[in-house]
């Protein structure tokens, strides 16, 4: 089956979705640190963090999630069988089925909205007041009817290769939440009106990250009119919405155990959280969003290309986690304090949050291969092996967490989420390097030499922390953004320096 141009593995393509996620990636972290500074992991912070995981859960990374990535192969072969009509009623088949769905899950929630916002509050006895989570929670409901449009009108437009303007409408969300967030504290609301200020804003950026793409659905809508197709979304969306549901369980049980050891750990986990998704939501989203369509659109003659493209795309996932996750890790206090310390956010904040973060920065790299090695199994439509993966890894982490919890802390929370994000990681590649031959000898050469670089700048980093003058330049002030920036630029430097030293040496060898 011939290629077509428009999924051609561009990586012009796939570097300016990058930079776009790295802009959405910025205002999201601006949003951040406002929402630190004006709450801090205060009880009203907390209510907060609670009320929103919720329907986001529920309404994005669960329905809307698996919706969209499960319609990109089906509107990716659409758009290249008729470009015109046809597509536009997939489009509207795909509507026509996620609006019963989300509006059945909006419903639920507002339901259960009284008793999920007990949950926390059950579990450690001194949780934020719980009417105040509930009200919350209605308010932020509606979101879980606008996430699918928002996810939908994005896959459409990757479908048709418009990944740029995809890659743009998470834009929207982050600016209009970041004003509501900005807005409360400049009129310096009490925190629990501003709590409930900013859930309304929540729900109007998920609206207007909607209305960014919904040229598309309206489209859709005109032409799906009068027809009464629906979407093979069944053997795609099911076990994709199970790996998910893995992982948004596992997450849930993060925070009943957090908001099990006091005040402030559910906000201070959020922002460990976000921080150590920074990288996975800006270079593996840009990777995984490229290379979806382009593996769904090679048919059974595709299969070394497609194979070729999932190499390298791991190979850019690994490369590109492996400095991050180690940066992350050694030096998460002086980012943590350099991002979030001001304001309402103190010393305990900042302890509570590095706690989480050591951990959770070590769980980069395998969740960049994980996520990367699963839109292999999403494009080929087999996915029943990388559901036990999910499940595996997920009950992994829980059991983690639990047995550590009482010795490490709040710790072992982030390195829970690290053991379970390996053991992804070591299961993907058992799939894909012995049962489906999909990456060979050639690639975990890559990988481990990869690895062996990072080691040298590694230890030497440790070492370097350890000293007075490194310590009092990371204190504070603008000598500690100076410090963090130069550590950063010399680790990866030296990293790729070593890479290349022991490629060129290995060369050698081989050709001698």
């Amino acid at each position: 089956m011939p290629r077509h141009p428009r999924f051609a593995f561009a990586w012009k393509t796939m570097g300016a979705v990058a930079l776009l996620n790295v802009t959405v990636a910025f205002a999201a972290f601006l949003k951040d640190l406002w929402l630190a500074k004006y709450l801090g992991t205060s009880a009203e912070a907390d209510a907060l963090a609670f009320a929103y995981f919720i329907p986001d859960a529920v309404g994005n990374n669960l329905f809307a999630a698996a919706l969209g990535v499960a319609c990109v192969p089906v509107l990716s072969r659409a758009a290249m069988a008729d470009p015109g009509e046809g597509f536009d009623r997939a489009v509207a088949s795909v509507l026509r089925a996620a609006a019963g769905w989300a509006l059945g899950l909006c419903l639920l929630v507002a339901l259960a909205a009284p008793w999920l916002a007990s949950v926390p509050s059950g579990a450690a006895g001194r949780f934020a007041p719980g009417d105040l989570t509930a009200v919350l929670l209605w308010l932020l409901c509606p979101s879980i009817l606008l996430f699918p449009l928002l996810t939908l009108g994005t896959a459409a437009l990757q479908a048709k290769g418009k990944f740029r303007w995809a890659a743009a409408a998470p834009l929207w969300f982050n600016v209009v939440f970041l004003l509501a967030v900005g807005a409360s504290d400049l009129l310096r609301l009490e925190p629990g009106a501003g709590a409930a200020a900013i859930a309304v804003g929540i729900t109007a950026a998920v609206a207007a990250g909607a209305w960014s793409v919904g040229k598309p659905l309206a489209r859709a809508v005109r032409a799906g009119a009068a027809s009464a197709e629906r979407a093979p979304l069944g053997r795609w969306i099911l076990p994709y919405l199970a790996v998910l549901l893995c992982a948004q369980a596992v997450y849930f049980a993060e925070r009943w155990l957090a908001g099990m050891t006091g005040p402030g750990a559910i906000s201070g986990l959020s922002y460990a959280f976000r921080l150590a998704q920074f990288p996975i939501w800006t270079l593996i989203a840009a990777v995984t969003a490229v290379i979806l369509p382009e593996l769904a659109a090679e048919g059974r003659e595709g299969e070394a290309r497609r194979r070729s493209t999932l190499s390298k795309a791991m190979s850019v996932g690994w490369a590109c986690a492996l400095p991050i996750a180690a940066l992350l890790h050694l030096l998460a206090e002086p980012i943590a304090a350099a991002l979030f310390q001001r304001g309402a956010f103190d010393a305990r904040s900042l302890a509570i949050t590095v706690s989480i973060l050591k951990g959770y920065a070590l769980s980069i790299p395998g969740q960049a291969l994980f996520l990367v090695g699963l839109r292999y199994f999403l494009a080929k439509g087999s996915l029943r092996e990388t559901v036990g993966i999910a499940f595996a890894s997920g009950a992994l982490t829980v059991a983690f967490d639990l047995a550590l919890l009482p010795r490490l802390g709040l710790a072992a929370i982030g390195y829970g989420a690290a053991a379970g994000a390996a053991a992804q990681a070591v299961g993907m590649l058992l799939l894909l390097v012995l049962k489906h031959r999909a990456l060979g000898r050639p690639w975990l050469a890559g990988a481990g030499l990869a690895l062996a670089a990072n080691v040298p700048p590694a230890l030497l980093l440790e070492r370097a922390l350890r000293l007075p003058y490194v310590a009092e330049a990371l204190s504070g002030g603008w000598s500690r953004y100076a410090a963090l920036a130069s550590f950063a630029v010399a680790y990866i430097a030296l990293g790729f320096a070593i890479y290349y030293l022991i490629q060129t040496i290995t060369r050698k060898k081989g050709t001698s």
